[in-house]
């Protein structure tokens, strides 16, 4: 048989992975924040370094079970102080926002308390139809809901930079923690308005550590041995050591082959088979040694072979 030489820089690939979760977990990148990029890229990686930091429990518990090693956040002082002064900007352009909202609508509710007093002419009373009243009421209105909306939107992105506390803390003084507080422990709900472009890229980065994070628990799941008596006793323990063999980090080709379900399911049924036919061949091979040695032979070799056990 002949084989190929393989150009230099040019690799073999696999076929597509059977198993959805490997896919997932292997087709996740992170990308760092530059401060060429927008606030939308802003939002996006300080979501990402949220979850992710979110997930280091579960990657270890992962790492320890099949040595796969998942995606971290992976960043730096100069990163997480960039993200921060870029936070900062933000909030400081929402606030700014705020106070026009509220200068508009303390105008609008001023021109409506005039309208609505007694007219002090017959021109006056002319001019004040029930159109411009009802015109002013509708913008003292407007002008209320946007100050609303506007006084939330603050609020959420006051907190935006304690969705980094967590991994400032892990970068001992090389981040001012202080800029961090208070630390939020959850995404807020603005990230995952659809209608608002500057939180759509951190929404899809949310939705795809969401798969990421359900992949890995998937495969945790079934890495972990059983301790249900009625599962024990179906194969529920064999089960889990194939998958754990199957999910090995080295294990690509055999994941190409076969999915993890088929796998375990083939190994519960026949790993018995497999298991007896290794003991009935150690017990005829035994018994063979036994009919061409003496019984002072068979005593060394039993020696020898206790020595290459241990």
């Amino acid at each position: 048989m002949t084989i190929p030489n393989i150009p230099e820089g040019m690799c073999l690939s696999l076929p597509p992975l059977n198993d959805i979760n490997m896919r997932i977990i292997l087709s996740y990148t992170t990308a760092k924040f530059t401060e060429d990029k927008n606030d939308a890229g802003c939002m996006e990686r300080v979501a990402e370094i949220f979850l992710l930091g979110q997930m280091r429990p579960l990657a270890d518990k992962l790492k320890a079970l099949t040595c796969v090693t998942l995606p971290l956040p992976d960043t730096s002082p100069e990163e997480i102080n960039l993200l921060l002064d870029r936070c900062e900007k933000i909030y400081k352009r929402e606030a700014e926002e705020y106070d026009r909202c509220a200068r508009e609508s303390s105008r609008a509710e001023h021109t409506l308390e005039v309208i609505r007093q007694p007219a002090q002419s017959v021109a006056d009373s002319r001019n004040r139809n029930k159109s411009s009243v009802r015109d002013s009421e509708d913008a003292a209105e407007r002008a209320a809901i946007n100050l609303s909306n506007q006084a939330g939107r603050v609020k959420d992105m006051l907190v935006l930079a304690g969705l980094l506390y967590d991994e400032a803390k892990t970068l001992s003084d090389s981040v001012d923690i202080n800029r961090c507080m208070p630390r939020t422990c959850r995404i807020p709900e603005v990230f995952t308005r659809r209608n608002d472009f500057l939180f759509i890229a951190a929404d899809n980065t949310s939705n795809a550590i969401r798969s990421l994070r359900l992949a890995v628990e998937d495969i945790i799941r079934k890495c972990t041995p059983p301790t249900d008596k009625y599962e024990i006793n179906n194969g529920g323990v064999i089960k889990s050591q194939a998958y754990r063999h199957y999910y090995q980090a080295d294990n690509d080709l055999l994941r190409a082959i076969v999915s993890a379900d088929d796998y375990a399911k083939y190994i519960a049924e026949f790993g018995w088979f497999m298991r007896e036919n290794r003991e009935a061949t150690r017990i005829s091979l035994q018994a063979s040694v036994n009919t061409l040695m003496s019984e002072e032979q068979l005593n060394e070799w039993k020696e020898m072979n206790k020595d290459n056990e241990k």
